[in-house]
């Protein structure tokens, strides 16, 4: 997986299956909980999920060019997705959120970033999660001794015995699982968090 800022600049340049493939899997958790936390039912926010998605297919075909000075592309991404997920309201009959009208205004309320912030996070970990499930790099054993313990913040011990496992292995799962999620959090955000 390249950096983020990687692949927005080859996004850019050429439009190849790969990269959108690569971006669609990173970005589809931060732009689902989104418009789930609007209000949107989980088909609702598939179906926004989508339309963000051919939006920002449209964007970089028109020249959109990632720029770190502008600000960061999660608050432009949270721009497009808070559009589509209004367009959405919309169509249900409901109240939209708040509209922004220039996608180039990347600054947010405190509360708001915040919540980006953690949409983030939370989108993140997903796919580091997955990413180490996909590679195999620990057993599913294991990876659910570490959500157990670590994530749903059970005791070592419940979660030892619901895993035929000692509270010490999960301590030591836990420990090298969190330390495998760092590194792979790093590749995954390289220089454009």
């Amino acid at each position: 997986m390249t950096t983020l800022e990687t692949l927005l600049n080859r996004l850019s340049i050429d439009q190849d299956e790969n990269s959108w493939r690569e971006f669609y899997s990173f970005y589809q958790m931060f732009i689902l909980s989104y418009a789930m936390r609007k209000g949107l039912k989980r088909s609702e926010a598939e179906d926004v999920l989508q339309e963000t998605m051919v939006s920002m297919m449209k964007a970089f075909r028109s020249g959109f060019k990632y720029d770190p000075n502008k600000g960061r592309f999660r608050g432009y991404l949270t721009v497009v997705t808070s559009r589509r997920v209004n367009d959405a309201l919309r169509r249900l009959g409901k109240r939209p959120i708040v509209y922004v009208e220039n996608p180039e205004v990347l600054a947010q309320p405190e509360e708001k970033e915040i919540e980006q912030d953690l949409d983030w996070m939370r989108a993140l970990l997903d796919q580091a999660m997955k990413n180490l499930a996909d590679a195999n790099r620990f057993s599913e054993i294991n990876l659910r001794a570490f959500k157990l313990y670590w994530i749903k913040g059970m005791s070592g011990e419940n979660a030892a015995a619901m895993c035929g496992m000692t509270a010490n292995n999960v301590y030591q799962i836990t420990s090298r699982v969190k330390a495998a999620l760092v590194r792979e959090v790093e590749k995954l955000t390289g220089a454009a968090t």
